[in-house]
């Protein structure tokens, strides 16, 4: 996925400085998708427990590792839900392994850290392409349909985001 984030896609599969995009309207249409996901991380508290309030994730800084993100969980979740259509997965299972999926997401980037580590990291000098490991999930989920079928997730949530304003880049 990384090979269509927003520096990659600057250059051809041969490296050459030629970006892949066919027409400028595929760009355009591409930067404002993008310009949609580095909003919805910038929204993203880094500790919302109010250890360090007002401080977000730099959806800029982060857009790359984002984009990939996003791109290698849905295809990772369209792969996945092509095995359970293929060995016959329905009703309440259907739903009970989509849900394993995004638990098994959650999991995967389950962290602990402190307030002066996550500030290092994401105003500091050494700050991280890498979003931190909690917006790493909920940058991701929010911006899928099923996220909101599966988990009841309603306009009054806190990581709820209008059908409209879900991140689609491909």
């Amino acid at each position: 996925i990384h090979a269509f984030d927003s520096n990659c896609s600057l250059y051809d599969k041969y490296g050459n400085h030629r970006e892949i995009f066919a027409n400028e309207d595929d760009k355009k249409e591409y930067q404002n998708r993008t310009l949609q996901l580095v909003d919805c991380f910038n929204a993203l508290e880094v500790m919302p427990n109010g250890e360090l309030p007002g401080v977000c994730c730099d959806g800029n800084f982060t857009l790359s590792e984002n984009i990939a993100d996003l791109g290698g969980f849905m295809v990772a979740y369209d792969a996945y839900k092509n095995y359970l259509k293929n060995n016959g997965f329905q009703g309440e299972e259907l739903v009970r392994q989509k849900r394993l999926f995004y638990r098994a997401y959650a999991n995967l980037w389950r962290s602990s850290y402190s307030a002066d580590l996550a500030l290092y990291f994401t105003q500091g000098p050494y700050q991280d392409v890498h979003a931190m490991e909690r917006e790493r999930v909920n940058g991701i989920v929010m911006n899928t349909d099923d996220w909101y079928e599966l988990f009841d997730i309603k306009p009054t949530d806190k990581l709820y985001v209008a059908p409209e304003k879900r991140v689609k880049i491909w």
